[in-house]
């Protein structure tokens, strides 16, 4: 009988002990945790994931959730929200030109990230009707930001990517200008013009070859009005760089368009000066706040993203805006909804920086907090979908059923959004994979692949 009992308990133990073991199993059996740990990328490479019901915050699944990473432009899904929060409903990017009882005009600028050069001109155009043939002075009022044109710890050899101009209030078609390169008959070489016209000389060091493929370099430190373009043409190409005194470019085209249209002018430069309070308001062109956010969201254009958040800041501390004042922005306003900022490090308002320091955990938390007010459908309204913008060609069967913001800069890849589950659960999600030497679209699958098994859940 004792025989008996023994066998019984060993018996149990055994069952107990392979219970627990099985549950240990099924608990490591989860499909995202198969694509995390199995990864190549994740040899060498760091992958943080947080998935978190949006509708209360409670943990679907997480990995190294808790590590600082580099956001990238995730960030713009985090710092946008505040933006918009501090602008209101209706806002406008208002460029307006003034002119005081001695006739000087002032063109009062808005910092306005959509501003071309086609509504400067217009606007002054209409310059004629209004009495204005013969002025003055002309002053430019930059007071609405300030003067640095740059983002902190953005990289000095990313100065002729057209993914990063500097952004100022003197904004005006995009910050770039375009060298359109094109077939040279009986030459060695293409050749190419400016659009819009620019005063920069631009050195022609491209020969004819097999492909198309343009370098372009620019020594800021020594000869910043000096462009060189180099490598090989085979098919005509447009090539965007980022202009690098924006004050002068904006002047230059003032210049052109009051000579077009004959308006006569003292002195042969403009000063800058505050608009006075009792000039008299003589033409504008405006933007709606909203018609930037698809840049911003969708198009992931960074240069949109800086001056939407300090203008913004600007309009929220009634001073002129700072990129401190910005991060101060969104600091408070998370800061508001109950979700502390202490645990990231904000630099900039586009991600472009390395500076900044997110985990995702902490970017769920905040996707939660937005989900649950009452301004998420604005935001949702402007986020891209599978088939937009830089979701243009990515999981095109999740159109309806994901909002995403994607982010990429050197060796960093990150994903970030809502995706609604098959069992109507909307998760929040936050992916980063950083220090990968693996080409890029790597590092995308493996995001696609996680949002998928989320989508599936039933």
């Amino acid at each position: 009988m004792k025989n008996i009992l023994k066998l019984l308990s060993v018996f149990f133990i055994m069952v107990v002990f392979v219970g627990q073991g099985e549950a240990k199993v099924l608990k490591k059996i989860n499909p995202i945790d198969n694509i995390v740990t199995s990864s190549p990328i994740n040899k060498s490479a760091v992958i943080a994931v947080s998935i978190k019901d949006a509708s209360n915050g409670n943990e679907y699944y997480s990995y190294n959730q808790d590590k600082l990473l580099h956001p990238a432009s995730t960030l713009k899904l985090i710092t946008t929200p505040a933006a918009m929060s501090a602008l209101g409903n209706g806002y406008q990017f208002k460029t307006q030109i003034f002119q005081d009882k001695n006739k000087n005009l002032y063109f009062k600028l808005a910092g306005d990230p959509l501003l071309t050069s086609n509504e400067l001109k217009y606007l002054i155009k209409d310059l004629r009707g209004k009495n204005c043939k013969v002025v003055n002075k002309i002053y430019f009022d930059d007071s609405v930001v300030d003067s640095n044109e740059w983002g902190i710890g953005w990289m000095w050899d990313d100065g002729t990517s057209s993914y990063m101009p500097k952004f100022s209030a003197y904004n005006l078609d995009g910050n770039v200008f375009n060298v359109n390169v094109s077939n040279n008959d009986f030459a060695t070489s293409p050749k190419f013009t400016v659009s819009p016209m620019y005063p920069t000389a631009v050195m022609n060091n491209i020969k004819n070859g097999s492909e198309t493929k343009i370098k372009i370099e620019r020594q800021d430190w020594k000869s910043p009005d000096i462009v060189t373009l180099s490598g090989t043409f085979k098919t005509p190409q447009s090539v965007s760089i980022p202009i690098n005194n924006m004050s002068r470019y904006f002047a230059y085209r003032v210049s052109d368009y009051l000579t077009t249209y004959n308006i006569k002018y003292q002195g042969q430069s403009f000063d800058t000066r505050k608009t006075p309070k009792d000039a008299t308001l003589v033409g504008q062109v405006c933007h709606n706040a909203t018609d930037i956010l698809p840049s911003i969201f969708k198009n992931s254009n960074n240069l949109s993203a800086e001056s939407f958040a300090k203008v913004a800041s600007a309009e929220k501390f009634n001073s002129q805006g700072t990129n401190e004042k910005a991060i101060e922005m969104v600091k408070d306003f998370y800061t508001q909804k109950g979700l502390s900022t202490e645990p990231v490090v904000l630099a900039d308002m586009s991600g472009v920086s390395r500076n900044n320091l997110v985990s995702t955990t902490w970017m769920t938390d905040a996707l939660c907090k937005l989900y649950q007010s009452p301004d998420f459908e604005n935001i949702q309204l402007n986020m891209a979908q599978p088939g937009d913008g830089t979701l243009a060609l990515r999981m095109l069967d999740l159109r309806g059923d994901a909002w995403l913001k994607t982010g990429s800069i050197a060796n960093i890849s990150a994903l970030a959004g809502y995706v609604r589950a098959k069992n109507g659960k909307i998760y929040a999600v936050s992916i980063i994979v950083q220090n990968f030497t693996a080409p890029q679209k790597d590092a995308k699958a493996l995001e696609d692949s996680i949002v998928n098994v989320i989508y599936s859940l039933n």
